[in-house]
């Protein structure tokens, strides 16, 4: 599993203003969405002041498993944290 420095910044597209991402790019390489969960914050982020910090889970159809935060605020996404990796899920 590739390690990540902390909240590294991705680029997402999504189909419509404001919606959940199809697709993102993280170093370079783009992956599609195959089902996004919305989850709670981690413990050291609920207890952090000011604008409202959206998290989710990600699973690419390349078999990335990954949780993502998204400032909406700023409209900034970024990786949090790798969860798992394989082969594709077709």
């Amino acid at each position: 599993m590739k390690s990540i420095r902390a909240e590294e910044r991705i680029s997402i597209r999504c189909t419509l203003i404001g919606a959940l991402p199809q697709e993102f790019t993280w170093r370079g390489r783009r992956y599609g969405v195959q089902r996004i969960e919305r989850t709670s914050p981690p413990a050291h982020e609920r207890r952090r002041p000011g604008p409202s910090v959206e998290f989710y889970v990600l699973q690419t159809w390349q078999g990335l498993r990954c949780r993502v935060s998204h400032d909406p605020g700023s409209d900034i996404w970024r990786l949090e944290h790798l969860l798992g990796t394989g082969g594709g899920m077709r």
